[in-house]
């Protein structure tokens, strides 16, 4: 006999995102991809040359120079990409605190208008000048 697959509710509304998930997720992204990953190759590389340098000392026949001279570049590199990302990290941020102070604003403003009657909402002004009309409060 043949069980029924069943569809877990959720997957008919798929549950709404949080203001500013989509920026926090890019955040991160960029966050790991511009900064994580050439820190990374800056200490993976400082290592090497480390280590190149303790062979030299102990009168081994490897040359350390090249070694360093890698570390060096891939750590002026990986110092030019943090410093580039730190902007563009500011402005992501930056917008994901904005969407979640607009949602908070909306949100209060939209239970501040449900708590009062509709009449108490409209102001009708009667004046002459070019700004005349109906305004909501």
């Amino acid at each position: 006999m043949k069980t029924k697959k069943t569809r877990s509710p959720l997957a008919r509304a798929a549950p709404l995102r949080a203001a500013g998930q989509s920026l926090s997720e890019e955040f991160d992204d960029v966050a790991y991809d511009h900064i994580l990953a050439p820190m990374l190759l800056a200490v993976f590389m400082a290592l090497i040359a480390f280590l190149e340098w303790i062979k030299y000392a102990n009168d081994s026949k490897p040359n350390p120079i090249l070694y360093t001279v890698f570390a060096v570049l891939v750590a002026i590199y990986a110092a030019l990409k943090v410093w580039r990302t730190r902007k563009r990290l500011g402005q992501i941020r930056l917008g994901r605190d904005g969407e979640r102070v607009l949602v908070q604003v909306s949100t209060s403003v939209v239970l501040m208008l449900r708590e009062k009657p509709a009449s108490a909402n409209v102001v009708e002004t009667k004046s002459s000048s070019a700004n005349s009309g109906i305004y909501l409060l």
